[in-house]
């Protein structure tokens, strides 16, 4: 062939890595996930060293407190009544993904077998926590409280289930002990968590910016107050002046668990039963994955070229998760209590 042509360089390929990779690799923040596992501990104490399977109904109990009449003096017979106890079902959520990756088409590739599992892993985590924090949103939104101890310097839709704040700039300023007034209230008289939307979480950051130096000191409000900002709280559909949920410190938590084979590592990938272990995620406290690999044959088709008997390793990241809050004997009652800022 004339002129060189058969080895003409055609293209000069590098590889996006660090900064450049990081734009295709982004990912939400998954507030929720990160501050309800963060809380697992509290939530749901011993329940994941004490879990044997997942198919075994699992519950946390409580004693009830109850209220015992007052009477003006003391009697020779004095039998009053026993107390009582109730339970609350833990249930489980489990979600997969799976990918594979082949050894003749990292063969044939720039990018070679451990470089595709490091991105297909992180796609796969990615995924999960995704799916994960969305969970956490719509369980916050599901079993936000609707019994109360009603209004006081909010007031209290019966309705829709909900604390809001009045309109106007004055009111917004507020905000932050006004919730902190009704959370007291009910009493909760601890340090509070409110994993808000942007528009809510950005006002509040705002009036905490405005400290002793300002003409007006908003800041002395949020001593014992945390704010998550969770992008996934639609505030266009639920509340578009700022909404959020307010939890009262480490009673609302998620936790994860995983499978007995899976803590115990059994297997190989080349057997017929695969391996089977676990990997924590590297973002989100205290979530460990289930994984299982197994190895196989096929023939691999990349665009026109067919790689036959080519090795593949399947893989499959599980996350078994749950969400929970403090137990409540009274229907409906529950310590996640949503905010509106009209």
């Amino acid at each position: 062939m004339a002129n060189l042509a058969s080895t003409e360089i055609r293209k000069a390929i590098a590889k996006a890595e660090g900064n450049f990779a990081s734009a295709e690799n982004r990912e939400g923040s998954n507030a929720t996930t990160k501050l309800l596992f963060a809380n697992e501990g509290s939530a749901f104490q011993n329940v994941k060293a004490m879990k044997q399977s997942l198919v075994q109904p699992t519950e946390a109990i409580l004693q009830k407190k109850s209220a015992i009449t007052l009477v003006g003096a003391k009697s020779a017979s004095h039998s009053g009544s026993v107390g009582d106890s109730f339970a609350s079902t833990i249930t489980y959520t489990q979600k997969s993904a799976k990918f594979s990756v082949s050894y003749k088409l990292a063969e044939n590739n720039l990018f070679g077998y451990q470089e595709q599992l490091q991105q297909r892993m992180f796609d796969a985590m990615s995924s999960l926590r995704g799916g994960i924090n969305a969970y956490g949103i719509a369980q916050l939104a599901a079993l936000k409280t609707q019994v109360t101890a009603g209004s006081g310097l909010l007031t209290w839709d019966g309705t829709n289930f909900k604390y809001t704040n009045a309109t106007g700039a004055t009111n917004v300023v507020k905000q932050a002990s006004r919730i902190k007034a009704i959370a007291r209230l009910n009493k909760y008289g601890g340090a509070l968590d409110i994993i808000g939307g942007q528009q809510l979480v950005s006002d509040m950051v705002h009036s905490s910016a405005q400290g002793t130096a300002n003409e007006t000191n908003y800041g002395y409000q949020f001593s014992g107050l945390s704010l998550a900002e969770e992008e996934g709280i639609d505030e266009s559909t639920l509340g578009a002046n700022g909404f959020g949920y307010v939890i009262p410190s480490g009673l609302v938590g998620m936790t994860s668990w995983n499978e007995g084979i899976n803590r115990n590592g059994q297997g190989e990938v080349g057997t017929s039963e695969g391996l089977f272990t676990t990997i924590a995620d590297p973002i989100i406290p205290n979530l460990r994955y289930d994984v299982h690999v197994k190895r196989g044959l096929a023939d691999t088709v990349a665009g026109s070229t067919t790689f036959y008997q080519d090795v593949v390793d399947q893989y499959e990241v599980t996350a078994i998760y749950s969400f929970s809050h403090a137990m409540i004997s009274t229907t409906n009652e529950t310590p996640i209590f949503a905010f509106e800022q009209k």
